[in-house]
């Protein structure tokens, strides 16, 4: 038989799939064996276990104690290379071994101190270096398993994993006092997981490939088979790029994956996917599917499972998406044609399905658990049980959005992970589900964190058929980060309103200084000039000859037209009555005005109400809608009657403005400018309006005319 060779204290024990690997597994594999079924008396357990140390690691001495009092009492019951010592040890060997049994100790020539403490531990013999792992069960430690050399040595990952072996071994002796129940429980344990294996993943179509952390093929379906890739069996220790390589021939050359490298990014439950099209070996359309596997995952639950390949022909999608595209036009034809044949083939479906259900329903129920959770595995998962009403299943989302382990979420009601005032809704929702309708649109709720914070969450619920029973799927979906974004759009709204209302008023407060300049100041100037004009004109009107009294009676008639365009623009930008004798008489004022300007428009008001019922804010709003309204219809509506109505009905006031005209389309002109100049158009009024509280409306037909109307509460 070919030796191991482990003398060189830097040389990893072999498992790189070599030769010397499967010597030393073989090796390994008689020795657990033998020890479990031929040793069943604890003493030749130890005694048949320090040996194979000692053949495997070339050490000086091996040493194997137990504690029967902490610190106090201790036994020697296995040695190597030392004296046989079976008798109790008190005092400071006790105390030393005490020490020892609680962590994996390593030390080398340069540790003094440990050293010392090894050399105590077997009784004062030379030690230079060495290391001790503990025996334990339960999480407790029971004894210590210790090898010594007189030499330098360091003890490397693979070593100390062999005496971690090597001292479950020991743990089992002392914990069982015959060993074949376990070996029989464990060994009925493999059984049930190759079943389990063979029952589920066998009959899937994909190829899937269970991987270890070098890339090397630890299970495989047998799909492998059908695909022409080989047996089961051989592939089994193989690199998986010897079974991918063949799939991607003729289609990447120089095909190389960075295994270390993604290793590396993946974390557990994370995915990679790529596909590949026909190559020269396979010809099929294939999705590569890699994912990581949790550590407690109970399908593949061996310490060399460390990711899963599935590998899926998706040949027949591919070319329905070509055949979609180049069909387009002569799809209607061929669903009709192909209904005859689909229905067919869907009776013998189903006629082939109703052979097929003698699963265990207990199998399908994981099936289906399985399949919804990858379907949502970027929302948070649970269930409900119908019996107590209590969270039965949620995955790891679900546990990460509210910041607890999923242990401490199992057997807890929903209202737990939910703000009290939101639960009242959260339950109607649920019962709709439940007695009405299946489907519902989700529901956005405050849910609790571990910490009291709230997230808030959207909740979709499905009532979903199992074989025994039904059971209450709820899914979720972290939007907090949705509502602060739209708590902060709300607040720059209000912001946004507020500004536009300090423009308005400071267009507004700008349109009276402008107007009061106009009229009291550059008005009066004019005026006084006019005067003076004028009195010269009479004072030297004997002086003057025919031609100069002409002249200075044309610029008085100018300053005359300029007066009164001065007085025109002035009222425009603020008719100074509007704040000296308020809104109904303004009204009236500018209705003369507008009729003594456009006289083919009949102007018809209705006013039943007081000054006093109008907020004094609102009646620039209102005189800057009838004014930007009744210019916009005089030179676009072709309109021959416009109706004002101003009216208190109970708690609210109404306006309203209506024309005959010819109307135009809202929603190709929503941004028309209702304006001659001083106004910015519909946008402008109903900002105006909403502003001062007041909800403004448009209606307009073609033909038919415009009618424009805001309500206000009185207060």
């Amino acid at each position: 038989m070919k030796t191991i060779d482990v003398t060189d204290s830097s040389q990893e024990l072999p498992t790189d799939g070599s030769a010397s690997q499967q010597i030393y597994m073989r090796r390994l594999r008689e020795f657990t064996k033998d020890t479990f079924l031929e040793h069943e008396n604890r003493a030749s357990v130890v005694e048949r276990t320090v040996n194979f140390i000692a053949e495997v690691l070339p050490v000086s001495y091996v040493i194997v104690g137990e504690i029967i009092k902490d610190a106090e009492e201790c036994s020697i019951i296995g040695t190597y290379g030392l004296p046989p010592d079976t008798e109790t040890i008190r005092g400071q060997r006790a105390i030393i071994m005490s020490l020892v049994c609680r962590d994996i100790i390593s030390f080398t020539e340069s540790n003094e101190t440990d050293r010392e403490m090894a050399s105590a531990l077997i009784g004062g013999y030379p030690v230079v270096s060495g290391i001790s792992v503990p025996i334990s069960i339960d999480g407790g430690g029971i004894g210590v398993l210790a090898v010594y050399s007189e030499t330098d040595r360091e003890f490397n990952e693979s070593k100390v994993a062999f005496l971690n072996a090597m001292a479950n071994v020991i743990s089992i002796s002392l914990m069982k006092p015959n060993i074949h129940p376990v070996v029989a429980q464990h060994t009925e344990s493999v059984f049930q997981a190759k079943k389990d294996w063979e029952s589920t993943i066998d009959v899937m179509p994909q190829l899937v490939i269970v991987l270890d952390k070098r890339a090397n093929i630890v299970r495989v379906n047998r799909t492998i088979v059908s695909w022409g890739l080989g047996t089961v069996d051989s592939r089994l220790g193989h690199s998986v790029e010897d079974v991918i390589k063949p799939l991607i021939t003729g289609v990447t050359r120089n095909y190389k994956i960075d295994w270390t490298h993604i290793w590396k990014g993946l974390q557990s439950d994370d995915f990679l996917e790529w596909e590949s099209s026909p190559g020269s070996n396979i010809n099929k359309s294939l999705r590569f599917s890699l994912r990581r596997l949790h550590e407690n995952e109970k399908k593949f639950n061996t310490r060399n499972c460390f990711a899963v390949l599935v590998v899926d022909d998706i040949s027949e999608q591919k070319t329905a998406e070509q055949t979609l595209k180049k069909y387009t036009n002569e799809l209607e034809k061929k669903i009709r044609k192909r209904t005859n044949q689909l229905r067919l083939a869907n009776n013998e479906l189903r006629q082939e399905l109703d052979e097929h259900t003698i699963n265990k329903t207990a199998l399908i129920e994981s099936e289906e658990r399985y399949n919804l959770l990858l379907q949502s595995s970027l929302a948070g998962i649970c269930t409900i049980n119908n019996e107590n009403g209590k969270i039965d299943y949620c995955n790891d989302r679900f546990a990460y959005i509210f910041d607890y382990k999923k242990t401490h979420i199992i057997d807890r009601d929903l209202a737990d992970f939910i703000y009290p005032e939101d639960m009242e809704s959260l339950d109607t929702f649920i019962a709709n589900i439940m007695n009405i309708a299946p489907m519902q649109l989700p529901v956005v709720v405050k849910g609790i964190r571990r910490n009291g914070e709230h997230v808030w969450i959207e909740i979709k619920l499905n009532l979903i058929n199992l074989i025994s029973e039904q059971t209450l799927l709820i899914n979720i979906i972290d939007i907090t980060e949705q509502k602060n974004t739209e708590i902060t759009l709300r607040k720059s709204e209000n912001r946004l309103h507020i500004l536009s209302s300090q423009l308005i008023d400071a267009q507004e407060n700008e349109r009276k200084r402008l107007a009061y300049e106009l009229h009291d100041g550059i008005g009066q100037w004019l005026s006084a000039i006019k005067f003076k004009i004028e009195n010269v004109m009479d004072v030297h009107k004997t002086k003057l000859d025919d031609a100069g009294f002409e002249e200075l009676t044309d610029v008085v008639g100018t300053i005359r037209e300029t007066i009164e365009e001065t007085r025109r623009i002035s009222s425009d930008l603020r008719p100074s009555m509007l704040d000296d004798l308020g809104i109904l008489v303004t009204i009236n004022w500018f209705i003369r005005k507008f009729e003594g300007t456009y006289k083919s428009i009949k102007v018809n008001k209705v006013i039943s109400l007081k000054e006093q019922d109008i907020i004094d804010y609102r009646k620039v709003v209102i005189y800057r809608v009838m004014q930007e309204s009744m210019n916009n219809i005089a030179k676009h509506a072709n309109a021959s009657i416009i109706e004002i109505i101003l009216e208190k009905i109970d708690d609210e006031i109404y306006f309203s403005i209506v024309d005959n005209g010819t109307g135009f389309d809202l929603n190709k002109s929503s941004m028309i400018s209702l304006t001659d100049g001083s106004g910015t158009g519909l946008n402008s009024i109903r900002e105006r309006a909403e502003l001062t509280g007041g909800e403004f409306s448009i209606m307009s037909k073609m033909p038919g005319g415009t009618s424009i109307k805001i309500v206000w509460p009185v207060n």
